[in-house]
């Protein structure tokens, strides 16, 4: 979408980089999700 792109040229690029650490941490919490559950002996039904 050209919206898309024109809003990502003009986001600073600081913000653009905290973005990007904060879905870095979101996809390793995602990630370990299921290892959490079995370390805490979570049952899901």
């Amino acid at each position: 979408m050209p919206f898309v792109e024109w809003a990502a040229d003009h986001v600073p690029a600081r913000r653009m980089g905290i973005l990007g650490i904060g879905f870095i941490l979101v996809g390793f919490t995602l990630q370990s999700v299921q290892f959490w559950l079995t370390l805490l002996d979570v049952t899901i039904r």
